[in-house]
């Protein structure tokens, strides 16, 4: 039995609904000749893991392995010998036997605490309490039985038996313990990923997503993935994003609508020398686990609160005398997870919101009011949309204004994760997120600029695990994400500024505001208006293979995702710079024009196929060799 890959995806809507309400109205156009070969592929994985009896594991593993041996008092192995791996949580257990070296693998064993139960006849029953295993780990024991009867049962010190086999990979692993007790500002895991060595944080903005820096690569180099399937479908309005090169992060720069900080069961980070099964990427491959539900019934709820009431006024407000900046920072939510019928079917809910408004104090410099007054007739309306200057008076053409504001960002996280246990050989689970995000900003160099940005993020991701026998398994993984980003750009009246009309910004009837963009720089100081906005879309689709034989642990994969992005792009654009004094004179020093008969719609494919051995020479030997590869075709 293999689990084949089949979906279908509703079309597209006709073209004059793709501009703002193309972040909520596109969907999938899937490729018929990709799907045929994606299928293909599958399907003769399958046919080689039945007749070769070989078990499927999934690339960028999100599961552990315990593996060992089985000797008695006077050290010899045993053959046949019954290994149980129990989770306590929710009932589940794998059970395989010792092979003719003694030697056995538990193999795609979710995250979490086990019970080792080891039984054989003449001999009295081990059992190891505690095991934890974290992502990608690879646990290896050595377990003695002491003669005596079956029902019998004898304590092993875990200390005595446990060996973590050591990998080439430089990871870090954190779990849920150890997030839960940290501090985190924003509760979002990007300040977790700061504390592995090797990583730098780097400047991040619209055009910049990245955040970060592993062993001095580009920060948009590192490949996220969640539950073994990609993350890294961002839609950001530069338009290198749409290449799948940034995580889907929300309006507020997190990653909480990916993951709440309380839905996450751990994550890992590896830097450097990891296996051929993890790629896509040449910077870090950082792997996040989700939590699920269990027999007990347990929830949390939270609350992040900050007040400018508790805070004294920021320095450079008191030193321009102005009252404390507003600040109200309220982070909340809620986790709830249990059985649906217990030992078979889980559910885990987590929902978190965030409502803030941040404090700016901004000093600013504009067109001084002898500039507004003498500038040429065409200029004064374009000056006259900064702030009114409340400070020093810098120049003939130039002068300071000063404020206090905050800038407001909001956020709802939900989620849902159900798990199956069909049998002890047949899991399922399914999760689906949905996050929506927006931000409200004055521009960094003309507060009288409002910039409006919304974001969505939507999961949904099915897995299914299956044993065939002890030595045989299959993992698979389908995915199907999307990312919307719109922003709106505009002028108001703040600090007494006015807005100019629509006929000073565009030339009709050939632009309008609804589908053109104009922005006009004096002095490094930019205003404008515009309207962007992205769609990206996903389609993972993650199937492999592990093969036990022996000492021998072969992995054979295949990943293959499907990006298909929608960017709008505007009718016409004028873009005007100058400088004070050119400003008197009535001179821009550039003024760029251009246009766009068309959105784009590129599609991008990713195909990786890769092949390993993890060879145990000795016990204090493990040689890994492999390969991969990797078919990234143009963008159509």
């Amino acid at each position: 039995m293999c689990f084949l890959p089949f979906f279908a995806a509703p079309g597209l809507q006709n073209k004059k609904q793709r501009r703002e309400q193309i972040l909520l109205d596109s969907a999938a156009e899937v490729d018929s000749r990709s799907f045929l070969a994606v299928f293909a592929v599958a399907l003769l994985s399958c046919i080689i893991t039945v007749q070769l009896g070989i078990p499927t594991a999934q690339a960028q593993s999100s599961t552990a392995t315990i593996s060992g041996s089985v000797v008695d008092q006077a050290g010899s192995l045993l053959v046949g010998a019954k290994v149980t791996a129990i989770n306590p949580a929710t009932g589940g257990q794998k059970s395989v036997s010792t092979n003719n070296n003694g030697s056995f693998v538990i193999p795609f064993l979710q995250p979490a605490r086990y019970i080792i139960k080891v039984q054989q006849k003449g001999f009295s029953t081990a059992e190891i309490k505690n095991v934890e295993l974290d992502t990608n780990n690879q646990v290896e024991l050595k377990i003695r039985l002491k003669v005596g009867e079956l029902s019998e049962t004898v304590l092993v010190e875990m200390s005595d038996s446990l060996t973590k086999s050591e990998s080439a990979a430089v990871s870090t692993v954190l779990g849920q313990r150890l997030i839960e007790t940290m501090p985190l500002n924003g509760r979002s895991f990007q300040s977790l990923v700061a504390l592995v060595p090797g990583v730098v944080l780097t400047w991040s903005d619209a055009g910049n997503e990245g955040q970060f820096s592993v062993n001095g690569q580009r920060a948009d180099s590192n490949y996220f993935t969640v539950d073994g399937v990609g993350a890294n479908f961002g839609a950001g309005l530069s338009s290198y994003d749409l290449g799948g090169t940034s995580p889907a992060i929300s309006s507020t720069g997190g990653t909480n609508g990916l993951v709440s900080i309380d839905a996450l069961q751990e994550f890992s980070v590896q830097t450097s020398t990891y296996s051929a099964e993890f790629g896509r990427a040449s910077g870090g491959q950082v792997s996040v686990i989700t939590r699920s539900g269990s027999n007990k019934f347990h929830g949390s709820v939270s609350e992040f609160f900050r007040n400018d009431a508790l805070d004294a006024n920021d320095w450079f407000a008191n030193r321009q005398g102005l009252k404390k900046p507003p600040l109200r920072h309220h982070d909340f939510g809620g986790v709830f997870g249990g059985r649906i019928i217990k030992n078979r079917t889980f559910f885990f809910f987590s929902y978190e919101g965030l409502r803030l408004r941040q404090p700016v104090v901004a000093l600013t410099r504009v067109p001084s009011l002898a500039l507004r007054q003498t500038a040429p007739a065409y200029f004064q309306p374009l000056l006259n949309a900064y702030p009114i200057p409340n400070g020093r008076i810098l120049s003939a053409t130039r002068a300071e204004f000063t404020d206090i504001f905050a800038n407001q960002r909001t956020i709802d996280t939900t989620s849902l994760r159900l798990d199956q246990r069909i049998s002890d050989r047949l899991n399922l689970f399914g999760r689906y997120n949905y996050a929506p995000s927006q931000s409200i900003q004055r521009g960094s160099t003309a507060l009288s600029q409002l910039v409006r940005t919304s974001s969505k993020i939507e999961t949904l991701t099915l897995g299914v695990t299956q044993n065939f026998t002890a030595q045989s398994a299959n993992e698979f993984r389908f995915n199907y994400s999307t990312s919307r980003t719109f922003s709106d750009t505009s002028m108001d009246d703040y600090g007494g500024a006015i807005p100019p009309p629509e006929s000073v910004l565009y030339q009709a009837p050939f632009a309008s505001a609804q589908d053109s963009s104009f922005s006009f720089s004096i002095d490094n100081a930019s205003i404008g208006v515009s309207k962007s906005g992205s769609r990206q879309r996903q389609l993972n689709l993650v199937d492999n293979v592990s093969v036990f034989r022996g000492t021998h642990h072969l992995r054979f994969g295949i990943d293959y995702r499907r990006l298909s992005p929608i960017r709008t792009t505007d009718k016409y654009g004028q873009r005007i710079s100058t400088t004070g004094t050119l400003a008197l004179r009535g001179i821009a020093s550039t003024v760029t024009i251009s246009s766009s008969l068309s959105d784009v719609f590129p599609i991008f494919t990713n195909f990786s196929a890769f092949g390993q051995d993890t060879w145990t020479i000795t016990p204090k030997l493990t040689l890994t060799y492999g390969m991969r590869w990797e078919l990234n075709p143009l963008p159509r």
